[in-house]
């Protein structure tokens, strides 16, 4: 039996409801719904070594918006660690473009996020968190990921202390639709 009968049934009535009309789409729900939900973790802990942006391994996750009008909220929690007196600036990236940026101090004139700097950072570990509600008005599938470098060519640790192997964390990035 299917369930448009099972409900005609329920309803003390003999109507059969076509079972298209049962179900909802995304453009059915109110502003505001979560549509969808896509994450990545990365649990192991790296190196890396770079003055210029690179992608910070694990650390990426696509999802395609079921409207152009959706808005994507992006969660990043990143463990990241410079050794002593170097600092790590890190992005989000959507496909080639850089969102959620900061552009207001020379430290950070390449859009990042400052982190760790100082002369004992090398010791200093922390996770580092940010939220931003992205609107990339496209129904085809978007990519967003971290990308990271540190204020030198001395490497820097992600979910690890740049110098040191006893401390170790969990990084990930979350993406939500939301209908718009």
């Amino acid at each position: 039996m299917s369930n448009a009968r099972i409900l005609a049934d329920l309803m003390g009535t003999s109507t059969t409801v076509p079972s298209s009309k049962l179900s909802l789409a995304g453009s059915d729900l109110p502003s505001g719904t979560v549509l969808q939900v896509q994450s990545a973790t990365q649990t192991s802990a790296t190196t890396m070594s770079t003055s210029s942006y690179a992608d910070v391994a694990g650390l990426s996750i696509s999802i395609t918006p079921s409207s152009a009008s959706s808005k994507i909220l992006v969660l990043v929690n990143i463990h990241i660690n410079a050794a002593n007196s170097v600092g790590v600036v890190w992005k989000i990236v959507r496909d080639t473009t850089d969102i959620a940026v900061n552009n207001t101090t020379a430290a950070v004139s390449t859009g990042g996020h400052y982190s760790e700097s100082g002369a004992n950072a090398g010791n200093v570990w922390s996770g580092k968190s940010i939220s931003h509600l992205d609107t990339p008005n496209t129904t085809s599938s978007v990519t967003y990921k971290i990308q990271a470098h540190g204020t030198s060519t001395t490497s820097f640790g992600i979910n690890r202390r740049s110098n040191y192997n006893d401390y170790g964390g969990v990084s990930s990035i979350t993406v939500m639709e939301i209908a718009g």
